[in-house]
């Protein structure tokens, strides 16, 4: 469930339902149809009263390793934000406006 500008959470910044920690495994498949299985980690942390978030993730199996770190604000009603890719040095910028 999303969280609302009701919720207590969400008051506190919207961010905030979201820190903490997380870890996961799968399995990927490459494109010669190979599977192998992956462990993923990722940590969210809070900043300016929960109003920013910074992630990061990181992915890795056997031949595969992945590192995101982003950074999010929510201000004027939308959010703005970055992503980077380390291991292969790609960058992304993105803001969404609050509609209607």
């Amino acid at each position: 469930r999303a969280p609302s500008a009701a919720d207590p959470a969400f008051a506190a910044g919207p961010f905030r339902p979201f820190l903490g920690n997380w870890r996961g495994t799968g399995q990927i498949t490459a494109m010669d149809g190979r599977r192998e299985p992956i462990s993923c980690r990722a940590t969210y942390e809070g900043g300016d009263g929960d109003h920013s978030l910074s992630q990061v993730l990181v992915c890795a199996s056997d031949a595969f390793r992945l590192n995101i770190e982003c950074n999010a604000v929510a201000e004027d009603g939308g959010l703005r934000g970055e992503w980077r890719e380390t291991t292969r040095g790609i960058t992304s910028y993105s803001a969404i406006r609050r509609c209607g």
